[in-house]
């Protein structure tokens, strides 16, 4: 990607995963200031103000926490103002990053040499680091037309990208010797030797940066350990840079890339003499004789392709292309940009050199499932492991092994691999094939002496023992996995066994002690298991013992099981009683005869049976014997009553109705006629009834033959009437009258 501004920007190449790393030096520039501006009068409108410095950016790419070690070998800012002092391989930055966070270090000052070239940084997990140098002005002019303040910048790669080969193009720079590259070792114990166009120009120790300007078209630089080159190059006043990849087996078979703008664009072509012929832009093919051979080289070529016009082989601003090499690797550099404006610059090619990293350090295995190490051979020219050519290779012993490879253009890259074979894992089901009968429940178990065992059922359960309550005939699986990974497993048949209904009989049962009983489990069982009785036979019959108690019975079919179990009471005489007094029951009602409770089932001539037809209600009127029948397990018995139905009573009491008495003393009520039973409400059960003096209604109710007959009477009781008159004798001559008085208040009077 590139930076937004117009005027300030540069291209910062992402690597990828070969940008990925653990180990870092930084190599700054340390020619230009940085802000070498330092008029902010805000009467130079126009000019730049601002505070920029030389800067690390560092981010965690790895889950969790990542710890970061820095060693500074210039001052800090650890804030405005705030300065760290630094003794370089001393002093150190310390810091916790997660997994997308960053932190960046500042140079604490603007001159070039107190910039952070050759910082060290260390990491626990992964990280990518940036570097950048903003404003930084090519030229010494302090006029406010002068716009060359740029940023310089790049990802940078961790030590095991960086190499000992490079070449360097030279950039449009218009003040001469200017195109600078600056150098950093990574070497930590001892000094690096640099040469640089077939010439020694130091010997470097941990910690120094060496500046070299660029004295051809191509600078070819060689160092006997691996070091950084970062190149300062740019268009006319206008700066940019970029970390240069090392050439020795690194490059790409084909880079896409971009033009951002209608600026001069620049392609810089680096490949090893003989792939010049095979590169293709596009449908286009670029000439081999446009590449010229890299003085002092070991046999390596660049090209050099650029404009001022808005088209290159047909580039135009804002779309892809497509630069490929069907022969050869090959390292492409962009360039970009325009005097007063900005310049880009960047290397688009694969940084990384040829590496294997096929396998992790340490290989584990299971003895029983070895596993087989595989290298595409068609990748590489040859492959050896453990010094023997082929393509694949299994162990069969724990220990280390080699695997060698050279690539077609004879790049040599090794890998140490650690076998490790681990003992197999083993589980065991302890129960063997077996068979379950419908709705019974089994338990299944496994057993490993396999260490940490992880057991996982067919049905997705987990643990050492499963449940089960089958459906249909299985196959039981379970699964091990051990602390080493290792896996392993078994497997029992469970076959299924539909069950079957069983039934004895009813739960309790009454048996006569005085006739033959036997129990009846069914015939079709292949085995019958009485209780108190036969065991293991094949007798589907058992008479017990006339003695009360349970008696119980398990049979067998196809091994499934099943038992059931009755209550036998035994009884010596089954008696019922109908009362056996003469019924004589009116045409006109009905009549119910009772059998009495406890008893299994009730069976009445010409009326209802059941279990709970204990009584029957006759409504029929037919005059005869009534019988019933009643049965208490085997045990039965009857009893019949006669019944006879008579018409209604049809008799005069002669009761005379309602009647006032004035007579002193009681009166005696008589019923008229002869009957079988008689009743006075409140009174006697007397064919006469005295009732005293009460006034009231008084009812006589009589049956004959079972037919009721009621009569009334309505008694008033009154005082006897004095009327008065005088009881002196009256002597009255005959030629005269007299009057006799009664005493008033009587309702009728008659005189005699």
């Amino acid at each position: 990607g590139s930076t937004s501004s117009v005027l300030n920007s540069d291209i910062f190449v992402l690597k990828g995963q070969n940008g990925l790393g653990t180990d870092f030096f930084t190599p700054f520039q340390n020619f230009w200031d940085t802000d070498n501006n330092p008029d902010m009068s805000p009467t130079n409108v126009g000019w730049y103000q601002g505070d920029a410095h030389s800067t690390i950016d560092i981010i965690a790419t790895e889950p969790g926490s990542t710890r970061v070690t820095v060693y500074p070998t210039q001052d800090v800012l650890i804030s405005p103002g705030d300065t760290l002092r630094v003794t370089p391989g001393v002093t150190t930055i310390e810091f916790n990053l997660n997994q997308g966070q960053t932190y960046s270090i500042q140079a604490a000052y603007l001159s070039a040499n107190k910039h952070l070239s050759a910082s060290r940084i260390n990491s626990t997990k992964k990280i990518a680091v940036t570097i950048k140098d903003d404003t930084v002005k090519e030229g010494a002019g302090k006029d406010k037309f002068d716009y060359g303040y740029d940023l310089i910048g790049d990802q940078i790669l961790p030590v095991t990208e960086v190499g000992k080969e490079y070449i360097v193009m030279k950039g449009f720079l218009s003040i001469p010797g200017h195109d600078k590259v600056f150098i950093v070792p990574v070497e930590r114990n001892g000094t690096t030797r640099l040469i640089i166009n077939g010439v020694e120009r130091s010997i470097l120790s941990p910690g120094q940066s060496y500046t070299h300007s660029l004295e051809t078209f191509a600078d070819y630089i060689l160092s006997d350990k691996p070091v950084y080159v970062f190149h300062v190059s740019g268009i006319d006043n206008e700066l940019s840079g970029a970390q240069v990849p090392s050439v020795y087996c690194t490059g790409s078979r084909s880079v896409s890339f971009t033009r951002s703008t209608n600026e001069k664009f620049v392609m810089n072509i680096l490949v090893k003499a003989g792939g010049e012929n095979y590169f293709k832009l596009g449908n286009s093919s670029i000439p081999g004789t446009a590449f010229q051979d890299v003085p002092s080289s070991s046999g390596w070529k660049v090209a050099r392709f650029d404009s001022d016009a808005t088209s290159i082989f047909g580039i135009v601003p804002g779309q892809a292309y497509l630069l490929r090499n069907d022969s050869a690797f090959f390292h492409l550099g962009i360039m970009n940009g325009s005097k007063d404006n900005a310049a880009r610059y960047g290397y688009f090619s694969d940084f990384g050199d040829l590496s294997l990293n096929l396998f992790s350090d340490n290989v584990n295995m299971c003895a029983d499932s070895l596993i087989t190490l595989n290298v595409n051979q068609s990748a590489y020219e040859t492959v050896q492991w453990n010094g023997s050519a082929a393509g694949s290779f299994t162990p069969s012993i724990s220990g280390p092994i080699t695997l060698e490879v050279f690539d077609k253009r004879g790049c040599y890259a090794k890998e140490d691999i650690q076998i490790n074979i681990l003992p197999k894992a083993n589980v065991r089901i302890n129960q063997v094939d077996t068979s379950v009968c419908n709705n019974s429940l089994i338990r299944l178990t496994a057993t490993s002496t396999s260490p940490n065992p992880k057991y996982t059922w067919k049905n997705g359960a987990s643990g050492p023992s499963i449940d089960l309550v089958p459906s249909q005939d299985s196959v039981v699986i379970v699964r091990l996995v051990d602390g080493n990974n290792c896996r392993s497993a078994d497997s029992v048949l469970v076959r299924y066994k539909s069950n079957f209904n069983f039934d004895l009989g009813n739960d309790k049962q009454t048996i006569c002690s005085s006739g033959a009983f036997e129990l009846n489990a069914g015939a079709g069982y292949d085995f019958y298991e009485w209780r108190n009785g036969p065991r293991g036979t094949t007798a589907s019959t058992y008479s017990p013992p006339k003695v009360n108690g349970t008696y119980a019975v398990t049979v067998t079919k196809n091994g499934c099981t099943k038992s059931d179990s009755v209550q036998l009471t035994f009884i010596n005489v089954l008696n019922v009683d109908l009362d056996k007094t003469p019924r004589f029951v009116c045409n006109d009602s009905s009549v119910t005869l009772r059998a009495g409770l406890g008893f299994d089932n009730y069976t009445w001539r010409n009326g209802p049976s059941g279990s709970s037809a204990n009584s029957f209600n006759v409504v029929q009127r037919t005059n005869g014997y009534y019988k019933v029948s009643v049965k208490k397990g085997e045990c039965t018995a009857s009893d019949s009553v006669l019944v006879t139905f008579v018409p209604p009573l049809d008799a005069n009491l002669n009761l005379k109705g309602n009647q006032v008495i004035c007579e002193p003393g009681t009166i005696t009520l008589v019923s008229n006629g002869d009957f079988d039973t008689y009743n006075w409400k409140n009174g006697p059960a007397t064919k006469t009834y005295t009732p005293g003096r009460v006034n009231g209604t008084y009812v006589i109710t009589v049956t004959k033959n079972g037919c009721p007959k009621t009569d009334s009477v309505n008694l008033t009781f009154v005082d006897p009437i004095a009327i008065g008159l005088d009881k002196t004798p009256k002597f009255v001559c005959t030629d005269s009258t007299i009057t006799l008085r009664a005493s008033t208040g009587y309702d009728n009077y008659t005189w005699t």
